[in-house]
């Protein structure tokens, strides 16, 4: 049916039959973003880590060992927006004489959010690629304390390395747990690893809040 055959049966009804051009929304353009721009959802997506790493002072990591001088660190953080959580770690190598390794990382909660506490040092395995697919054998569970508080801790064997991995769950105002802590020192293969050596090398950590 032609366009005048159209008009001339809808004026017959008393209606007007127009032809306009299809709508377009501008308003995202004429402000210069749009919501489902990737670039804009990367931006957002930014600005969302960069408010929680704002929210938390940095953090310096440490063992206060002489085993790790003249050796090199990793430092490495992620944000979980989702969650609002900041995870820091560092892992540190001996040097070419001494090659012992270890590594420490904090989960923090932000804003009114809370950790769920860490219990067994065994749990801690996963935090660390370097023990996936291997085997780590586990000694009994000693509690001891640090210049942070209570902490957990075990003995283990990897490798031909004797090693201890540690757990503490930092507390904050209101009796609420704020940051989990986690960490493992292996000395180097046949050196050995006595269980007042590892105490030792729990005591030695180190969390100094404002520094990075």
């Amino acid at each position: 049916m032609s366009w005048l055959k159209l008009q001339s049966l809808f004026r017959s009804a008393g209606l007007v039959l127009t032809l306009s051009a299809p709508v377009t929304l501008t308003a995202c353009n004429e402000f210069g973003w749009n919501p489902l721009d990737p670039r804009y959802q990367a931006s957002a997506e930014a600005e969302k880590k960069d408010a929680v790493i704002a929210s938390v002072p940095p953090s310096q990591l440490s063992y206060s060992l002489s085993v790790f001088e003249g050796g090199s660190s990793i430092y490495d953080e992620y944000v979980d927006v989702e969650n609002a959580r900041i995870e820091r770690r560092r892992d540190w190598s001996g040097n070419v004489d001494y090659p012992a390794r270890g590594g420490i990382v904090t989960i923090q909660a932000t804003g009114q959010g809370q950790v769920t506490p860490l219990q067994d040092p065994a749990d801690a395995q996963p935090f660390w690629p370097v023990f996936s697919h291997k085997t780590l054998v586990f000694e009994k569970l000693f509690q001891s304390e640090n210049a942070l508080g209570g902490v957990r801790w075990r003995r283990f064997t990897v490798a031909g390395s004797v090693c201890v991995m540690f757990t503490q769950t930092l507390i904050g105002a209101s009796n609420i747990p704020r940051r989990n802590l986690a960490g493992y020192y292996c000395a180097p293969p046949g050196t050995g690893l006595s269980e007042g050596q590892a105490e030792t090398v729990v005591q030695s950590v180190r969390v100094r809040d404002g520094q990075s």
